[in-house]
């Protein structure tokens, strides 16, 4: 038994997962190097660990490398379902708020936002 992407401090178990909290801070990294400055999250629901791991790795990023300080930052991230639909409303959240860019916590929600 193996949990994937994915732990649970009550299950003592194996478990392997990617590093959202890198992918995240590589893909704003990317974004800023581009030119843009407000940067925004669209992530799937709080209550996933996979969810919250990249909501940490873009705060820390959009704190060091655009200078934003944290209360700013958590304003970027727009949690809803992984999903197209999940995609593009977070794409409006985020395009509302000014973000010329977003990062995408799935490539589901990545086609939602190009919609």
């Amino acid at each position: 038994f193996v949990l994937i992407n994915g732990y649970n401090e009550r299950i003592s178990a194996p478990f392997v997962s990617p590093d959202d909290n890198a992918a995240v801070r590589m893909a704003l990294g990317h974004l800023a190097d581009l030119g843009h400055r407000r940067i925004g999250l669209a992530i799937g629901p709080q209550r996933y660990v996979p969810s919250r791991r990249k909501r940490d790795g873009f705060v820390e990023a959009a704190v060091s490398v655009l200078g934003m300080d944290r209360s700013e930052a958590e304003l970027l991230v727009c949690s809803t379902l992984f999903s197209v639909e999940g995609g593009q409303v977070a794409a409006g959240a985020l395009l509302d708020a000014g973000c010329t860019g977003i990062v995408c916590g799935s490539d589901l929600m990545a086609l939602g936002v190009v919609r």
